[in-house]
């Protein structure tokens, strides 16, 4: 769990029962000292298995593909729960850019691309409304010819929780070229099943150039009316 250092306590580093704290460079955190689990759905050994081979394929790389990815990533910027920005590494935007053309099922790239078409979301709405039924996301960005949505989404979190991991997510909708509104209502009933008055939903959403380079990625949540 992320937290910011304040004036009553500082920065907490070790271990104490069960919980660990420690840092890295996005910033301070706590977690739970448990066991991994190896995930057992095709979804998750999936991604691990395209994980893994990026993160071997970037250790065949030149120092100056290395040092070009980490430029790119200089560029990309992204948020935590606590909504601090942070950059990206050259390894992840590695990763992210070839993670996203393997799933459109283009073949990755050892040379970074350029920002060429990137975008941004701007201004984002979500209606999620079950009379008539309606789950729409509305934009205030403008995308360039070419640009890519990918929108992410899970089913019904309790509204008492303010946090949702990427890791819960699924993918619901790819659009190109796309235009605000969105509508998302039949991608989500088709694979989380219809919306219910009071719950939760999480989003996350992509703005992606045609090179594959996601700029804007944004976490948003809306509540079922």
């Amino acid at each position: 769990m992320k937290y910011v250092p304040g004036p009553a306590f500082g920065q907490f580093s070790g271990s104490q029962g069960n919980t660990t704290a420690s840092h890295n460079r996005f910033g301070t955190y706590t977690r739970n000292r448990t066991i991994p689990v190896n995930p057992v759905t095709n979804f998750q050994s999936t991604i691990r298995g395209q994980l893994i081979q990026l993160a071997t394929g970037w250790r065949f790389l030149s120092d100056s593909q290395r040092a070009g990815w980490a430029a790119l990533g200089e560029q990309m910027i992204r948020f935590d729960p606590l909504g601090v920005a942070y950059k990206l590494t050259g390894l992840q935007a590695y990763i992210s850019v070839n993670i996203r053309r393997i799933r459109a099922g283009a073949a990755a790239v050892f040379d970074a691309p350029t920002l060429d078409g990137a975008w941004d979301l701007g201004t984002v709405t979500v209606v999620a409304d079950t009379t008539p039924p309606t789950f729409n996301v509305t934009f205030s960005g403008t995308p360039p010819v070419g640009a890519v949505l990918n929108v992410f989404t899970t089913g019904d979190v309790s509204p008492g929780r303010n946090f949702s991991g990427r890791s819960e997510h699924r993918q619901i909708l790819t659009q190109q070229n796309p235009t605000s509104p969105v509508n998302l209502l039949l991608a989500q009933v088709q694979r989380w099943g219809p919306l219910n008055i009071g719950q939760k939903i999480s989003l996350l959403l992509e703005a992606v150039s045609v090179n594959f380079v996601a700029k804007d990625v944004r976490h948003v949540t809306t509540v079922v009316v």
